[in-house]
């Protein structure tokens, strides 16, 4: 077994590429000073914002990409109306997925690619938690007062 070292070198030259992605044009709206709840749901080949009225309808062979910023102490969920915040106040970003248990292999591996995105865009700061259908985390589960199907 070889051991190898990873200089300071190298990982710069992996931050360059990851933050060279091309990001989605749904991403690219967002504000990156904005206190905002997002939800996206995964096709095949492309992302889809889901309107506000599918908030917490999760169907179970889809994947979905949930966004939440605020600062510190202030919570968001679902009826969050985007709004700017002043320029230099700290967000909290978490980026949750959720996987049905039905999801494709194909849904899974576009998920994954596009948290990677959408972190890039904000520099890598975001909290990632992955969800799965029945295993949701007690934060997940705050951001939808009424429930989810």
């Amino acid at each position: 077994m070889q051991v190898m070292e990873i200089s300071s070198k190298d990982m710069e030259v992996c931050s360059n590429s990851i933050s060279d992605l091309k990001v989605d044009a749904s991403f690219r709206k967002i504000a990156k000073n904005a206190i905002c709840f997002h939800i996206w749901k995964i096709e095949e080949d492309r992302l889809e914002a889901e309107p506000k009225a599918q908030y917490g309808n999760f169907i179970d062979d889809c994947a979905y990409i949930i966004y939440a910023a605020a600062p510190k102490g202030i919570y968001v969920n679902q009826e969050t109306i985007t709004r700017e915040t002043k320029p230099g106040t700290y967000l909290e970003r978490f980026i949750h997925f959720w996987l049905g248990e039905k999801v494709s292999e194909q849904k899974r591996s576009n998920v994954a690619h596009k948290i990677q995105e959408l972190d890039s865009y904000f520099n890598n700061v975001a909290t990632e938690y992955r969800e799965t259908q029945g295993n949701e985390s007690a934060r997940f589960l705050s951001y939808f007062k009424k429930g989810f199907t």
